[in-house]
């Protein structure tokens, strides 16, 4: 069994530059319906058998480009999903940027139930992802199967660090996840173990 997990294209959010963690808006942009077709052309090689992805607007469109190219099914699930920043949605990143960055580092430092007010904590994301992944493992671990996961670079980069073995780290978090960037994960004596992460698109 192989998972790739990977980043949602880019959307009209990042453009903008501002936080969208909620709801069904900022679609991707043109650039990111074409990065989203040229992952469906890195995975076209990998016995693809089912796309999950997160329920928000971007992940969803990016999972679609790959359903189309692939031809395989598509299931949103809220276990992928952005963490949410609470009262901080929709705000620019001049405005939020240095509070999100705040958090995060109180939870580079083990304050893993910090949040922003309405919003996530670390245990927060870690309480739908791991078990998300418990699922996977449990209905793909007999199969040659690749299954492919589009979510969300915050939620990516706290949640596969602890739910996969082998994963490399840089100055105590990984490396980000540049726009359909792909981790690359590999089941092993019933643990998923990083095989790649971000560098390297898959072969």
């Amino acid at each position: 069994m192989r998972v790739f997990f990977a980043r949602h294209g880019e959307s009209e959010a990042n453009v903008a530059r501002v936080f969208s963690t909620r709801g069904w808006k900022h679609p991707l942009t043109t650039a990111g319906r074409e990065q989203a077709r040229a992952l469906a052309g890195r995975l076209a090689g990998h016995d693809v058998m089912a796309i999950w992805s997160s329920p928000l607007r971007r992940a969803v469109e990016t999972a679609v480009v790959l359903t189309g190219q692939l031809g395989v099914p598509h299931v949103t699930d809220p276990a992928l999903g952005e963490y949410d920043v609470g009262m901080y949605d929709g705000l620019p990143y001049a405005d939020a940027a240095e509070r999100v960055a705040d958090l995060e580092a109180r939870w580079d430092r083990g304050e893993r139930d910090a949040r922003l007010p309405g919003g996530e904590s670390c245990n927060d994301i870690l309480a739908r992802f791991e078990p998300f992944v418990g699922r996977l493992i449990e209905q793909f671990a007999s199969m040659e199967a690749a299954i492919v996961v589009v979510s969300h670079g915050g939620t990516l980069g706290r949640a596969l660090p602890v739910v996969l073995k082998g994963v490399v780290l840089d100055g105590g978090t990984p490396r980000p996840l540049g726009y359909t960037a792909v981790v690359e994960a590999e089941l092993r004596d019933g643990v998923l173990h990083c095989v790649s992460w971000g560098d390297s698109p898959p072969a």
